[in-house]
């Protein structure tokens, strides 16, 4: 009996630490940056962003910083008229499926993926708490193989705005 109740005890206390690999995505899912997005709704974003540049690449690729604000002060008629004689495309939501990679030295690296795009999610413990960055995720495409860096999806995120803004869908619609 005794040596019953060391095993149990012994596996009460071993397993009391444990965490599945479903929770841990559930609890990086659901953590929240300081404007209020969640990991999960920060991540949709990254991937709709991928579709915008590699769908778009052919407007987008000229676009630098310094022709932003050129940009913002065209008129909506002018913008979605641009958006429309290069056959911009805007992204539709999916779903994504949540996996581990794999363990690092001191957290795991959660993917979030769909058919097209990947987004590989550092995290690391820190005592009982897991960490993360938005600037460390890193959006890939599957299509290409490649990394989509962080100033191209800066520049999709222009043009998906101001399209958004604009009422592009509604436009081409007409």
């Amino acid at each position: 009996m005794k040596k019953f109740l060391s095993i149990l005890c012994f596996l009460l206390f071993t397993l009391t630490g444990c965490i599945t690999n479903s929770d841990y995505i559930e609890t990086v899912k659901t953590m929240t940056f300081d404007d209020g997005t969640t990991v999960e709704e920060h991540v949709q974003n990254l991937v709709e962003l991928g579709y915008v540049y590699e769908n778009n690449s052919n407007l987008l690729y000229p676009f630098d910083s310094s022709n932003y604000a050129l940009l913002l002060f065209t008129p909506p008629a002018d913008f979605n008229q641009l958006l429309a004689e290069n056959n911009f495309v805007m992204p539709k939501k999916s779903k994504l499926d949540w996996d581990i990679e794999g363990k690092t030295d001191s957290g795991k690296v959660v993917v979030a993926s769909n058919k097209e795009y990947e987004v590989k999610i550092p995290t690391f413990q820190n005592g009982d708490y897991i960490q993360l960055y938005a600037e460390d995720m890193e959006v890939y495409s599957k299509k290409s193989k490649k990394l989509i860096n962080t100033e191209n999806l800066e520049k999709a995120e222009v043009f998906r705005d101001l399209a958004k803004e604009y009422n592009y869908e509604e436009y081409i619609t007409k």
